[in-house]
């Protein structure tokens, strides 16, 4: 009831033309919400003082006051999304299976920030305009300077505040995502057990981000904070009597790093995880004890390096792209009764 009613439907069509070939196609719309946590307003927000990169400054920087957190006017989220995809069995090929999607979803009001990209806010205005004061009120400096949620790391007065940037989450203007989504898999009997292989993955086309209404479409696929452009996950697996195990690779492209200058490209990221089970036991009925080892990044590949600077960190990777855990082991017992 916060944010009103919508009626959203869906339309979809699945055509069968030959024995082992679907054709499917959807339309829909879709409507979200503010979750609760993207609601608490100023109750988490964070007011900071902080140096940015700015061509017009003649020392290269400015002293701006940076707004974080959760803007209280923050609204739902809409979208429109078309898909079409195909589903393979073929006969002479039993086992096999091939499927894929081609997806396109617009985006209006989106719910996110734009500090991700902070250290660029000034060097590009034609972006990152509207969310920029370049003649901040001093009484509305005074104001946040006085504020329980206010940070001075600088130790400066609200006289040398050039600018008031805003980077809490807001509904930013549109995004189109463009895609394409396929999984590949063939299982087959093997010494009376089975064999299975899996590929499958995304591969991104295009990602148009308008940050503002006044700012030009942007293609931000492949870059920092937004999705690469390709991403594979493949398994190969075996079952043989009571044992069961599985070598799995995970495959994160490589991206640009644009929130700094000049921009960096981020090497491609690859990982391999195995694992290993067996059932020890059986007794009567449902009841037994089964044994399983799994190791994630076996090879324990670290993360690429990735300069990720925000208000008040710095990253040498990107955890939205990559782990820094490294190699981990578990053993699992499961007992059914």
């Amino acid at each position: 009831s916060d944010v009103g009613d919508t009626a959203n439907p869906k339309f979809g069509v699945r055509w069968v033309p030959v024995g082992g070939m679907t054709l499917r196609a959807s339309y829909g719309r879709s409507f979200r919400a503010p979750y609760f946590t993207e609601l608490v307003g100023a109750a988490n927000a964070l007011y900071q003082t902080l140096r940015l990169p700015d061509p017009r400054s003649p020392t290269g920087q400015s002293t701006v006051l940076g707004l974080f957190g959760f803007r209280p006017d923050l609204g739902p989220e809409k979208a429109r999304s078309w898909t079409a995809g195909f589903d393979i069995e073929p006969r002479f090929a039993p086992g096999v299976s091939l499927s894929a999607t081609w997806f396109d979803i617009a985006y209006r009001d989106r719910i996110a920030s734009a500090n991700f990209d902070l250290q660029n806010f000034l060097v590009r205005r034609d972006i990152y305009g509207s969310l920029i004061d370049d003649t901040p009120d001093p009484a509305v400096v005074s104001a946040y300077f006085a504020d329980p949620s206010f940070s001075n790391p600088l130790g400066v007065t609200p006289a040398q505040i050039g600018a008031i940037v805003d980077g809490r989450t807001l509904n930013l203007s549109s995004a189109t995502i463009r895609g394409i989504d396929f999984d590949l898999a063939f299982a087959h009997p093997l010494a009376g057990g089975r064999v299975t292989l899996l590929l499958g993955g995304t591969r991104m086309l295009k990602i148009g981000s308008q940050v503002t209404d006044a700012a030009p479409e942007q293609n931000v696929v492949a870059t920092l904070g937004n999705p690469v452009k390709l991403r594979l996950r493949g398994r190969a697996g075996l079952e043989i009597g009571a044992f069961d195990g599985g070598i799995a690779v995970n495959h994160v492209g490589g991206y640009r790093n644009l929130t700094v200058t000049p921009a960096e490209p981020v090497c491609s990221w690859t990982t391999f995880d195995l694992q290993l089970g067996t059932r020890i036991a059986a007794l009567a009925g449902a009841r037994g004890l089964r044994l399983a080892l799994s190791i994630n990044n076996i090879f324990d590949r670290p993360p690429p390096y990735v300069r990720f600077l925000t208000s008040n960190s710095a990253f040498g990777y990107d955890p939205e792209q990559a782990s820094a855990v490294g190699r981990m082991a578990a053993l699992q017992a499961v007992i059914a009764w």
